[in-house]
């Protein structure tokens, strides 16, 4: 889903259908950062071969693991604990997303929020 703000202001993402859906700007985000049961991966390789069969022609397609978590949860099959941070999120999903990540880091680094080497 590709995220932007478009030019009447409000922020949309890109549904597989080509639709595009206004987002909430201030609701909660998925870092994908998951803890999941053995169970759940049963679930999600089924669940995957079903998403191949429908969008894996198209060329930038994504699997949303959020989304499985969703339906999951609507369908009472599995509960989910959120736990909420103030820090920012910078995504890498397509080529073009690298120069403002890295340049979003770099700000981090520079303001010693983050180290400038991982050990």
């Amino acid at each position: 889903m590709k995220i932007q703000r478009d030019a009447d202001g409000v922020v949309r993402g890109n549904a597989l259908d080509g639709t595009r859906n206004p987002i909430d700007e201030d609701g909660p985000v998925s870092m994908n950062f998951w803890l999941f049961a053995p169970s759940f991966f049963e679930f999600l390789e089924a669940d995957f071969v079903k998403f191949l069969t429908a969008f894996g022609h198209v060329e930038k397609s994504e699997y949303y693991i959020p989304t499985v978590v969703d339906t999951l949860i609507r369908e009472k099959k599995a509960n989910c604990k959120v736990l909420e941070t103030t820090s920012h999120w910078f995504g890498v999903t397509y080529p073009e997303d690298k120069q403002h990540v890295v340049a979003s880091i770099q700000k981090l680094i520079l303001s010693g929020e983050y180290p400038a080497t991982l050990s």
